[in-house]
């Protein structure tokens, strides 16, 4: 979190408030983190900014539910191999 554009906001007030958030986000690069009984839910962040992170995450090449994918075999593989065996 860069302090000097990145901001906390309650949900209430982000919801009075969403235009001018919008607008921070989309003028000054903000990321706005948004809480709801003061513990962080959700973030609102630039396009360009979300692009780039689900680029670098995101598999290049994805196949479809069932598909042989090699070490993946379809989708719920593929996620419970991401999430490290947690289901």
């Amino acid at each position: 979190m860069d302090p000097e554009t990145d901001r906390w906001a309650r949900i209430g007030d982000a919801r009075a408030n969403f235009r001018d958030l919008v607008d921070e986000v989309t003028q000054d690069d903000a990321h706005v983190y948004l809480l709801r009984y003061d513990k962080p839910v959700a973030v609102i962040v630039p396009v360009e900014w979300y692009e780039n992170a689900k680029a670098a995450s995101w598999p290049p090449e994805r196949h479809p539910p069932g598909a042989d994918a090699g070490p993946h075999y379809g989708e719920a593989a593929y996620l419970d191999d991401e999430i490290g065996g947690m289901t």
